[in-house]
């Protein structure tokens, strides 16, 4: 979470690379705080901020509890969602056998955190079977490229030598058997099993690999298994349904019980196997698409469908006005009735974009006629929007056309770290950049 004198961001990656890390080191239960960003309710005698005037050891907002959870303080799914998928997949469908094979740590592993140099690595295995987990991901630091690479197997021998390239972060299998076929190494890593019984795979990040990506038991040459492998970037954008299909798309996909709900921002493309036996409504099929990496395996012909989501929305502008401004604090209007009147008449949900420099913004509405605080947060960065869901306030006596948002200068770096230092002209900064709505459209499949 960020707290007011640490504005630190962490990116979707420096999530999953610590997480596989630890899955890697031995752990078997993986523990989220927090999973889902919140927000802080309205107390009876208190607004349940954490802060060092309460006790706390750091100052928070008020209001947001969003920690830069994998699903955001208003729902939105993240990046780091996304990241954390290729494990929860892996682990439903592979995990039982994983839960079974110890940690092993070779001892030729860096022991001290400013180690640039040298590949971390790291065995879950039974002395014979099980995974090699590789780390040369550091926070925001480059780490060099190893070629040739070749991890010695427990049992004897090694895996094929391969580029462990900057950034990267992976698990292989060695001597695992995936439907029924044994596999002495694979460069790819499995993430789930499909009704149809195939086996669902990922290539490493920068890997160029089209064929070869496994190596089969000498029982096992000439079978031809079904395995698709994806890219990693397909992986992360990959869903997987409750009645077993895989759908790769870059909008949302959550199973409410035994149905599927897709949401997003922008028109929607469904990329999906087996395919739909028919188009689902408001969709067409465009094509076929082979999307297996393993060019010497059979091709997996995903269908691909699509539909115009987003043009059923018009574009509603944020009316801002200035309202005041002086050394600590800028106030502005906002009227955004039009965007919640639309948000009423067609469902999802409709977020308000902010990009502001400054220390601290907050928002005001008059609820029930009384002036009450809706939504804060701490700048980071120019880079970084501030997004605010109108869904959950619909049900809410707010007059929509006249919010305050009151930001706070920025006057002093002294005791706040940012990343990224801000660039304070003429010794301040407190300013609204831009100010927009996004709608977000929501159905069943």
């Amino acid at each position: 979470q960020m707290t007011y004198h640490r504005r630190t961001v962490a990116k979707a990656k420096d999530i999953g690379a610590v997480s596989l890390v630890k899955i890697g080191s031995g752990v078997n239960l993986l523990g989220y705080y927090m999973y889902h960003g919140g927000t802080n309710p309205e107390g009876k005698l208190t607004t349940l901020q954490e802060s060092k005037a309460t006790g706390s050891l750091n100052d928070l907002p008020v209001k947001s509890y969003d920690f830069n959870a994998p699903i955001r303080e208003y729902g939105q799914i993240s990046d780091i969602y996304r990241e954390l998928k290729l494990i929860f997949y892996f682990v439903r469908d592979f995990g039982s056998e994983l839960c079974d094979l110890p940690a092993l740590i070779p001892q030729d592993n860096p022991l001290k955190p400013d180690n640039l140099t040298d590949i971390r690595y790291a065995y879950r295995t039974d002395g014979s079977r099980g995974y090699v987990f590789v780390n040369n991901y550091v926070r925001l630091k480059n780490m060099p490229e190893h070629k040739n690479v070749a991890f010695a197997l427990p049992s004897g021998g090694a895996l094929p030598e391969l580029t462990v390239h900057s950034g990267e972060y992976f698990f292989l299998p060695f001597n695992m058997t995936f439907g029924g076929v044994k596999l002495t190494s694979a460069e790819c890593s499995p993430l789930c099993l499909l009704s149809d019984g195939t086996t669902v795979f990922y290539a490493p990040e920068f890997s160029e690999r089209k064929s070869g990506f496994f190596q089969f038991a000498d029982d096992e040459k000439n079978t031809s298994p079904e395995f698709l492998v994806l890219s990693r970037n397909n992986a992360l954008n990959a869903w997987k349904t409750c009645e077993g299909r895989l759908i790769i798309s870059e909008n949302t996909l959550i199973q409410d019980g035994s149905s599927t709900v897709i949401t997003g921002r922008k028109n929607c493309e469904l990329c999906v196997y087996p395919p739909f036996e028919k188009a689902p409504e408001g969709f067409k099929q465009k094509c076929l698409k082979n999307l297996n990496l393993a060019e010497d395996l059979p091709a997996f012909n995903f269908a691909v469908y699509e539909s115009a989501c987003a043009e059923s929305y018009t574009s509603c502008n944020v009316v801002v006005k200035e309202l005041s401004a002086d050394e600590k604090v800028k106030k502005y209007s906002l009227d955004i009735s039009s965007a919640v009147n639309e948000l009423k008449e067609k469902g999802g949900d409709c977020f308000i974009k902010l990009s502001y420099e400054g220390d601290t913004a907050r928002i005001y509405g008059l609820v029930d006629g009384k002036r009450t605080l809706i939504a804060d947060n701490f700048f980071s960065g120019k880079e970084y929007t501030w997004e605010i869901g109108l869904k959950r306030f619909l049900n809410k006596n707010i007059d929509f056309a006249s919010l305050e948002l009151e930001i706070s200068a920025l006057t002093s770096l002294a005791q706040i770290y940012f990343e990224k230092q801000p660039d304070l002209q003429n010794g301040k900064m407190c300013n609204l950049i831009s100010a927009a709505t996004e709608f977000e459209w929501s159905f069943k499949l």
